[in-house]
């Protein structure tokens, strides 16, 4: 077996893993025709199997699914074989119904019955129920229901759910995708465990309108940085949806979760993988912007870097690469090719330091009549973006030309006065004064600083 077909799973636990699903099913796949190798002269439970061959065998199930190649070959379709095909139950509210799993033997069966006599009840279902209007998590389970709160259907996971207690709101999107005009769901799935388990990593779930997993993406990347290898466990942190519905693009990020790694991931509609970012540090949120001169997308949060706040720009037809290093450690080694159109890092405001926090953050992206603010979180107050930020605004090519900052800074620079953390005024304060210098990146002109002025704007 060539190094181009696949790496080598060594274990049930392992193929089980990889196919996102549990041990008894993969097991029965075995029995359909799951390529799974034993090794010789060894017990049944010694096996091992290919990526590639197992990627192959997905894509011939006759379904209508397919396995989708991505940046690392990581995608991989989450289809049942033909022969156990898993279908989401439409069921009435306050009820609640198994899926049913339906056998080849008996498919005929079972179409005559519908034909016969479902197809009368199912329209009565499908014409008194409105289309989807919200999705959540409840148990292990995710459940779609109407305008009315009436369930439509309800999927439930083979995986257990570990949402956590900072689990991000942001994990479901429910939009037309398609050319069906019916609402369709995106589903960040959180399986990784709170114990941090390698073999568990977050997925995200595209859900037709009548609950059917039309495709899957694990994250199980890993990319090297100064000679280490950072990877699993990933945590998917948010969704955003950019272009037009003829041809819409669907944006993931997922969170390294034993560092500071962070990975926005492009895909279309069906699945297929188009373009990877790799930041060094937490990505908190995305933000689709057209102007002028085309389509981007802006990428905030934190640069490990440098301990502070950051922002890419990245141009949505060409969203590859990595975020730019300060020096070689910080470099990718086998991260996709390319650069953002601008990265920014944002320097640490004195709350910041004083308050203990490690670090400040963008955490919003404004744009609204010209402007495209970046909002930078300096303290762990309260409020979102939090009471203590200071927020850039950005010219429509995407340079700071200027800052302001919130009442509630002051207010919280007062109280350390008092506290003795800080040994001057409000009005002596170099913060209120500016200007700030800020880190920008550039292909034209690589790492300058910029000198932002306060805003002169009330």
């Amino acid at each position: 077996m060539s190094q181009a077909n696949g790496e080598r799973l060594d274990s049930w636990k392992e193929i089980a893993t990889y196919l996102g699903r549990d041990l008894r099913t993969v097991r029965r796949w075995e029995e359909n025709g799951l390529p799974v190798h034993r090794v010789p002269g060894g017990e049944r439970r010694a096996v091992f199997a290919y990526r590639g061959e197992i990627d192959a065998w997905m894509k011939g199930q006759g379904n209508g699914s397919s396995t989708q190649g991505g940046v690392n070959g990581a995608l991989v379709a989450e289809r049942a074989p033909a022969e156990s095909a898993t279908v989401a139950v439409p069921v009435g509210a306050g009820a609640r119904r198994p899926r049913l799993r339906v056998s080849a033997n008996s498919g005929l069966f079972v179409a005559a019955v519908v034909c016969g006599l479902g197809v009368g009840a199912f329209l009565l279902w499908r014409t008194s129920r409105g289309p989807v209007a919200q999705v959540a998590f409840s148990g292990n389970a995710v459940v779609a229901r109407d305008g009315k709160g009436d369930v439509l259907w309800s999927y439930p996971f083979d995986t257990p759910l570990n949402p956590g207690p900072d689990s991000p709101k942001d994990r479901i999107q429910v939009m037309d995708l398609g050319s069906d005009r019916q609402r369709d769901a995106l589903v960040l799935a959180p399986f990784a465990s709170a114990e941090l388990e390698p073999s568990l990593n977050d997925a995200l779930f595209c859900f037709s309108a009548n609950g059917r997993p039309r495709w899957s993406h694990a994250f199980k990347d890993t990319f090297r940085f100064g000679g280490n290898d950072y990877g699993p466990p990933w945590v998917a942190w948010s969704l955003a949806v950019t272009s037009d519905r003829s041809s819409p693009r669907i944006w993931a990020v997922a969170r390294e979760n034993l560092s500071s790694l962070s990975m926005l991931m492009e895909f279309d509609r069906d699945g297929r993988q188009l373009a990877e970012f790799v930041n060094w540090g937490h990505i908190a949120t995305l933000k689709g912007v057209r102007n002028g001169s085309g389509s981007y997308i802006l990428v905030g949060g934190i640069s490990n870097q440098c301990n502070c706040a950051m922002l890419a720009v990245l141009k949505e037809d060409s969203p590859s690469g990595s975020s730019p290093p300060l020096e070689p450690a910080y470099a990718c080694e086998n991260c996709p090719e390319g650069r953002p159109y601008r990265y920014f890092l944002f320097p640490r405001s004195e709350l910041t330091l004083l308050s203990g926090v490690a670090y400040n953050s963008v955490q919003l992206i404004q744009v609204d009549k010209g402007h495209v603010w970046a909002g930078v979180r300096e303290t762990n107050n309260g409020g979102f973006p939090g009471a203590d930020w200071i927020k850039y605004d950005l010219t429509y090519d995407f340079v700071p030309k200027s800052f302001t900052i919130s009442d509630h800074f002051w207010t919280f620079h007062s109280q350390m006065e008092s506290e003795g953390k800080i040994r001057h005024t409000v009005g002596q304060c170099p913060e209120g004064v500016g200007p700030r210098r800020v880190q920008m990146w550039s292909a034209e002109r690589g790492w300058e600083w910029i000198s932002v002025p306060k805003s002169t704007e009330r």
